[in-house]
C-alpha cells in the first residue's frame, strides 16, 4: 500500500497551486534499500494545454487519495516498480517512493510568481504555477529522514518520468551522498525518456517536437 505525502512548503506546487506530493510504500522485510520513481506523462507545450491540464490529476494533486495500491491510477503499475519477485527480482522489496508528476515538464519548471491564463477552452485553471523543481527539492528534503539509513538508492521514471530521470540525476546523487550517509549503491535507470530529434512518420515538415521543447523550457524557466 502507497500512503500520501503532501507538501508543506508554498513554493512546492503543481500546476493549479495545489500542493505537490509523493507516495511512499515501505518493504515489509524491513529493507534499507529504495527506489526513487518518476510518473511520466508527457509535458505541456503551452499555457493553454498546461491549463487545461491543470484540471486533472497530472496538474493538481486536490484528488489525490490519502492511499493506495496504484498511485498512477492508470493500472500501469508493474515492471521494474513491481513488488513481485517473480516479474521484478532486483527491485522486488526496495521501499518505494513513487514521485507525483503535476508540473507538466519533468520536475525542471522554475518560473517565479503565478502566471495568469485566459483559457480557450471550456475548461482550465488560471493562474498557472511552474515549481516542478521546486516539488522535487522539497520532496527529497521531505524524505531525508525517512531514508536516512538508505543503504542503496534506485532512481527511475518512464517516458516524461524517465526524462526527469536523466535531467536530475546528478542532484539526486549529491543529495544521496550529501544526506544519505550509509548509501553504498546509487544507480539511475530511466525506463524511455531519451527522445531524439528526429523527423516524424509524416515528414521533417511535422517535427515540431524541437520548437515544442524550446517552448516549455522558456516557458517554465527550466533553466536550472
Amino acid at each position: 500500500m502507497y500512503f500520501l505525502h503532501t507538501l508543506t512548503a508554498a513554493s512546492a506546487v503543481c500546476l493549479d497551486g495545489t500542493p505537490g506530493a509523493f507516495y511512499v510504500q515501505l518493504s515489509e522485510s524491513g529493507s534499507t534499500a529504495w527506489q526513487l520513481y518518476f510518473e511520466g506523462g508527457g509535458w505541456c507545450y503551452d499555457l493553454d494545454e498546461c491549463s487545461s491540464r491543470a484540471t486533472g490529476n497530472m496538474g493538481s494533486s486536490a484528488a489525490y487519495p490519502s492511499s493506495t495500491v496504484n498511485p498512477d491510477f492508470l493500472n500501469v503499475t508493474g515492471g521494474i516498480v513491481s513488488s513481485d519477485c517473480a516479474i521484478n527480482p532486483t527491485f522486488c522489496d526496495f521501499n518505494k517512493v513513487y514521485l507525483k508528476y503535476c508540473d507538466g515538464n519533468s520536475f525542471a519548471g522554475a518560473r517565479d510568481g503565478a502566471v495568469d491564463v485566459v483559457p480557450s477552452g471550456d475548461c482550465g485553471v488560471s493562474p498557472l504555477y511552474f515549481r516542478g523543481h521546486e516539488i522535487l527539492k522539497e520532496s527529497l528534503a521531505a524524505l531525508t529522514p525517512q531514508m536516512v539509513a538508505a543503504t542503496e538508492v534506485h532512481v527511475t521514471g518512464c517516458s516524461a518520468g524517465g526524462l526527469a530521470a536523466y535531467l536530475h540525476a546528478d542532484l539526486l546523487g549529491q543529495w544521496a551522498e550529501e544526506s544519505l550517509p550509509a548509501v553504498a549503491k546509487f544507480g539511475v535507470s530511466p525506463v524511455s525518456g531519451f527522445f531524439l530529434e528526429h523527423a516524424t512518420v509524416m515528414g521533417p515538415e511535422h517535427s515540431v517536437y524541437p520548437s515544442q521543447m524550446q517552448n516549455v523550457f522558456l516557458m517554465q524557466n527550466a533553466s536550472r
